[in-house]
C-alpha cells in the first residue's frame, strides 16, 4: 500500500520531466521552407514549454504576419503534428537525427500535400523582428525626421514644418514604433495640401516593396466600377445585376430575377444568405472554394432580405464585381485597371492575384507600393482628378465617400468607410479604405490630407489605427503652436501635477520656493533645472525631460531622456 502510494505521488514528477526532455529537442526557433515554390518562401516556428504545455507562434516574414498562434502542436517519438488558421492548414513531420532537421507535408482541404523542411535558426538571425537597423546590423532607436526623396513617380514632396505639422508629436509616433512599443507598422505615409511630407519604412520593407493591400483592394475595384459607369459601359448602380449575366440563367438569381442592384453590391447589402467564415463550422467563406464554379455558387444562394435593407460583409461578392466588371468591358480586371487606372496614375509595379479558375481576387488580392497609395487617396482626395486628368468623376468620388447604409457604429459607401474622428476639441470626419492587418488609405477633406499606413497586425494585438489617429496623426495636423513643435515656452506653473510612468508608477511635480520639484515613485526627491522652453535637466543627473503640450497649450506628457535616449514617457 505504502509503495502504491508513492508510486501515485511520483507518476506526476516523472510526467513532468518526460514532457521537459521531450520538448527541449522542439523547443526553440525554426525556419521552415517549402518544396513548392508558389508556396510561401519560409515561416519562422517557435516553440515554447509553458507549465508543461507546448506552445507554438508562426511567423511569415515574407508577408510581416508576426506571431500567428499554431494549434494543437504535439511532438513525440520524434514525430510532430500541428495545425494553423483555424485548422486549414495542417502539419505533420519527423525529426531526422543524422540531419538535425524535421521533414514533412503541409495539408490543406483535399489539394496535395506540400512537402516541408524545418531547420533550426538563431533568434539573432531574426532581423525582420527589428523595426529599423543601420548597416552594422544594430538596432536604431532614435529618430531624425528627413523630407521624402523626390522621385519620378508625379509626387510632389514638402516637408513637415512647411506643411504646419506638429513635427514633434510626428517623431513620437516614430519613436514610438522604433521602440517596439508600436509593433508591426510597415510604413507611414502622410501628404498635406497634395504634397508627400513623411514616408516612413520598418521591418525590412522600403518605397520599392510591394504590399498587401488586403480589404483596401475592394476601394480599388469600386473605383474600376465607378470608371465603367461613367463610360457607360455600366449603365448606373440602379441596374439589376441579373442582368449581366446571361451565362447563368439557370441559377436562383437570375431564374427569379432578384432584385439585386449594382449598388447593393458596392454596398454589402445584397441581402443573400451567407454563413460567414466561423472557424470549426461549415461555411460559405471557406465552402465557395470547393464548388467547382464560384459564381453559380453566389447566384444560387437565396435571398433572406431585401436588398439595400441590411449591411452584412461579405467577401465573395466582390468576385461578382469583377465579373461584372470583365462582361461589360472585356478585358480582365488586371488589364482594366492598368489601362484606366494604374497608367493614369504612374502605377507600373502592381500585382493581382488571379486563382486558377481566371477570377480575380477582387476583394483582397492587390498590391501595391505605398508611394502608388498614397497618390490612389490624392485622386479621391481632389475628386477624381490626377495631374489635370479627371480619371474619375467627382460624383462618383462624392457618391462612394458618402454614407449610403449604416454599418455598425460608423457608415459605408461604395466599399469606403465613413466615421468621424473626436481629438482635442474637434470632430474630423474621415473616409477610408480599410484591409485586414490594419492597411489603410485615408481621406481627410476638411484638412487636405491622406494618411496611408501598411502593417502586419493579422492576429497579434487589438487594431491600433483609431489609437494612431487620435493620439498622433489628427493631434499633429490640428496643432497650433509654433513651428518648431510643442517645446514652446510653457509657464511652470502648468507642469505642476502627477505623471504617470510606463510601469504605471506615479511621479509627482511641484514648485517650491520657485523651484521645480519632482517626488519619485520611492519617495525621493529630485529638481528640474530648465534648460530651454519645455525643456528641463534632472540635476545631479544625465537625465533631462521633454513637456509636451495639445493644440490648447495643456500638458498632456513628458518624455524622459537619458543620453540623449528617450527611456521613458509620463503620461499626465
Amino acid at each position: 500500500m505504502k509503495n502504491t502510494f508513492l508510486l501515485l505521488l511520483l507518476l506526476p514528477c516523472f510526467f513532468f520531466y518526460s514532457c521537459n526532455k521531450r520538448y527541449e529537442k522542439i523547443s526553440g526557433y525554426w525556419e521552415l521552407t517549402f518544396s513548392d515554390s508558389s508556396e510561401s518562401s519560409k515561416q519562422i516556428l517557435h516553440f515554447e514549454k509553458v507549465k508543461g504545455s507546448l506552445l507554438l507562434t508562426i511567423d511569415e516574414p515574407e508577408y510581416g504576419t508576426l506571431e500567428i498562434p499554431g494549434e494543437k502542436p504535439f511532438f513525440t517519438n520524434d514525430s510532430l503534428n500541428f495545425e494553423s488558421m483555424w485548422g486549414l492548414f495542417s502539419y505533420n513531420g519527423e525529426y531526422i537525427q543524422d540531419e538535425s532537421v524535421i521533414r514533412g507535408n503541409r495539408y490543406v482541404n483535399n489539394s496535395s500535400p506540400v512537402p516541408f523542411v524545418m531547420r533550426r535558426i538563431s533568434e539573432r538571425d531574426l532581423v525582420y523582428k527589428i523595426p529599423r537597423m543601420n548597416s552594422n546590423n544594430e538596432r536604431i532607436l532614435t529618430y531624425s525626421y528627413a523630407v521624402p526623396m523626390l522621385k519620378q513617380d508625379g509626387l510632389e514632396c514638402s516637408s513637415l514644418k512647411d506643411s504646419g505639422i506638429d513635427s514633434v508629436t510626428i517623431s513620437r509616433l516614430v519613436s514610438d514604433i522604433l521602440e517596439g512599443k508600436i509593433s508591426t507598422i510597415h510604413s507611414l505615409l502622410l501628404a498635406k495640401d497634395n504634397k508627400l511630407v513623411l514616408e516612413e519604412y520598418f521591418h525590412n520593407y522600403d518605397c520599392n516593396t510591394l504590399h498587401s493591400l488586403e480589404s483596401v483592394t475592394k476601394s480599388v475595384t469600386s473605383t474600376l466600377m465607378g470608371m465603367a459607369i461613367d463610360r457607360k459601359l455600366i449603365q448606373g448602380v440602379e441596374e439589376p445585376v441579373w442582368h449581366y449575366l446571361s451565362d447563368f440563367d439557370s441559377t436562383a438569381w437570375v431564374r427569379e430575377k432578384y432584385d439585386v442592384r449594382i449598388k447593393h453590391l458596392l454596398t454589402m447589402t445584397a441581402g443573400i444568405d451567407w454563413k460567414s467564415f466561423t472557424p470549426g463550422k461549415a461555411n460559405d467563406d471557406m465552402d465557395i472554394y470547393n464548388s467547382p464554379d464560384w459564381i453559380a455558387y453566389l447566384l444560387n444562394k437565396k435571398l433572406v432580405d431585401r436588398p439595400g435593407s441590411r449591411f452584412f460583409y461579405n467577401n465573395r461578392l466582390m468576385f461578382l464585381q469583377g465579373y461584372l466588371l470583365e462582361e461589360a468591358s472585356g478585358l480582365s480586371v488586371n488589364n482594366y485597371a492598368k489601362t484606366y487606372l494604374f497608367d493614369e496614375l504612374e502605377i507600373t509595379n502592381f500585382s493581382w492575384k488571379v486563382y486558377d479558375n481566371g477570377i480575380t481576387e477582387t476583394g483582397g488580392g492587390l498590391k501595391l507600393l505605398p508611394r502608388d497609395m498614397m497618390k490612389f487617396g490624392l485622386m479621391y482626395l481632389n475628386k477624381g482628378m490626377w495631374h489635370g486628368n479627371q480619371l474619375v468623376s467627382p460624383e462618383w468620388i462624392q457618391a462612394a465617400t458618402t454614407r449610403q447604409v449604416g454599418a455598425g457604429n460608423q457608415d459605408y459607401g461604395y466599399n469606403w468607410w465613413i466615421k468621424n474622428y473626436n481629438t482635442n476639441n474637434s470632430s474630423v470626419r474621415v473616409c477610408y479604405a480599410l484591409g485586414h492587418g490594419e492597411q489603410t488609405i485615408m481621406i481627410i477633406p476638411e484638412l487636405n490630407v491622406v494618411f496611408v499606413m501598411t502593417a502586419g497586425n493579422y492576429f497579434q494585438t487589438p487594431q491600433r489605427l483609431d489609437e494612431i489617429m487620435t493620439e498622433y496623426i489628427l493631434p499633429a495636423l490640428l496643432y497650433e503652436g509654433s513651428s518648431e513643435g510643442s517645446t514652446y515656452t510653457i509657464p511652470v506653473e502648468e507642469i505642476q501635477g502627477e505623471y504617470k510612468t510606463n510601469g504605471n508608477e506615479i511621479i509627482s511635480l511641484k514648485l517650491s520656493d520657485s523651484r521645480l520639484i519632482g517626488t519619485d515613485p520611492s519617495g525621493a526627491e529630485f529638481r528640474l533645472i530648465q534648460t530651454s522652453p519645455g525643456t528641463y535637466r534632472v540635476e545631479n543627473s544625465s537625465m533631462e525631460v521633454k513637456f509636451i503640450v495639445d493644440t490648447r497649450g495643456k500638458v498632456v506628457m513628458a518624455e524622459v531622456y537619458e543620453n540623449g535616449q528617450r527611456i521613458d514617457v509620463l503620461r499626465r
